[in-house]
């Protein structure tokens, strides 16, 4: 999402950005985005190739579909669905380990956008640098 542009209007926030950006000790089981100000007209849908494209390239093949609507009107959803077995795989986990997981198991992350963010909402800049693992 980054290469496409989407944090020039977005920021990425929830418990997932506290773990990642700020090293905190917490799980979370979805991705949390907000637009910097309100857009009735965001549509998470349009992104969906740019991050297909993306992991394509570091070889995983996912699907991902918009979730219905249930809940506030202002949160876009999507799940972003990919074969578990296969992804561990391909990232080096062992084959004794990956026996363990059911053959049609797949691993879920929920992708929300918020797009009308609470007034008086406030964004901080932090830069993380990371190694790209290219196979």
């Amino acid at each position: 999402m980054w290469r496409d542009k989407v944090f020039e209007h977005a920021c990425f926030y929830g418990g997932t950005a506290l773990r990642i950006i700020y090293g905190l000790d917490r799980y979370s089981e979805d991705m949390d985005f907000k637009l910097e100000s309100p857009n009735q007209v965001f549509s998470l849908v349009a992104y969906f190739p740019y991050v297909e494209q993306e992991l394509k390239a570091y070889g995983f093949e996912v699907a991902i579909q918009q979730k219905a609507l249930v809940g506030p009107k202002h949160i876009d959803r999507a799940f972003l669905k990919m074969n578990t077995r296969v992804s561990m795989l391909h990232k080096g986990v062992p084959q004794a380990v990956v026996d363990w997981i059911a053959r049609e198991q797949l691993l879920k992350i929920k992708i929300e956008v918020d797009d009308d963010p609470p007034a008086g909402a406030k964004e901080s800049s932090k830069e993380r640098n990371y190694e790209y693992y290219f196979y």
